[in-house]
């Protein structure tokens, strides 16, 4: 959450690549200055706690009517204390390979369509993915095609910051439509006081508001937690005991260079 107070003011597996700007995409300006305005919200008052504990608070906030794309936009934001470093954590988040089936039970695979590897930082990623059931029933696609922004060393040095919208590949355009997203921020920063740990803050605009309250108290409560404790459990000894970790970061990012005041 502190992160996002700042905000106010490979994969290709054996050669590292040059991190890339997408410069063939779209300009997405107007869409990005939304995803640092949603950023902001997380320090703004309203928001209702829906769980939390020593390693994560999930809160759940209102959407004023005026600033709505539907009757059912809420927002959502999470805070996690992850057991793994900064780089750690972006190779679990950003990885698409095959190898991500090894630690995401839910991922059933995923193409570049625009961008030419996982190292680019503006890409478009179309998704097929498996929650279950409950998760479809309620609303959340098995295919999702999504634009994924990334920013290093901002909104200060040592700190990603990502952004995700959702995509249509036909008209590629941001996609208004999508049954689920509408935006979705990501922060990364090192633990203030571990080295071996860091903070992720995830905030988001989506369309849950219209499911069942005990639905969406249930995905808060329960599916959110497990879903990320899993994640991170079977990269642990999928990937990071197994020294099968990929650095996505790119030359002269350094995490450990960031303060506790800068947090």
């Amino acid at each position: 959450m502190m992160l996002f107070e700042k905000q106010k003011g490979r994969e290709a597996e054996t050669t590292p690549l040059e991190h890339q700007t997408g410069a063939s995409l779209p300009s997405v300006d107007g869409i990005l200055d939304k995803c640092i305005k949603l950023a902001s919200v997380a320090d703004s008052d309203g928001w209702v706690t829906v769980l939390q504990n020593d390693w994560m608070l999930l809160d759940k906030k209102e959407v004023p009517e005026a600033e709505r794309s539907s009757s059912s936009e809420i927002y959502l934001r999470g805070v996690w204390t992850m057991n793994l470093s900064v780089v750690e954590c972006c190779d679990m988040m950003w990885s698409f390979s095959e190898r991500r089936k090894s630690w995401d039970t839910n991922f059933v695979s995923a193409e570049i369509l625009k961008g030419t590897s996982w190292h680019d930082d503006d890409i478009v990623v179309n998704s097929e993915i498996n929650f279950g059931f409950l998760m479809h029933m309620a609303g959340v696609p098995r295919k999702l095609c999504s634009r994924c922004w990334r920013k290093w060393d901002y909104p200060s040095p040592g700190i990603v910051t990502s952004a995700m919208i959702p995509w249509s590949a036909e008209s590629d355009a941001f996609d208004p439509a999508n049954p689920i997203l509408t935006l979705k921020v990501l922060t990364i920063g090192p633990h203030p006081q571990d080295a071996g740990k860091c903070i992720m803050t995830t905030i988001e605009s989506n369309k849950m508001g219209a499911m069942p309250k005990w639905m969406l108290s249930m995905i808060m409560s329960v599916t959110a937690p497990q879903l990320m404790k899993g994640l991170e459990g079977r990269y642990i000894a999928g990937a990071k005991q197994k020294g099968d970790v990929v650095d996505l970061t790119p030359p002269g990012f350094c995490p450990a260079r960031v303060s506790r005041a800068e947090l």
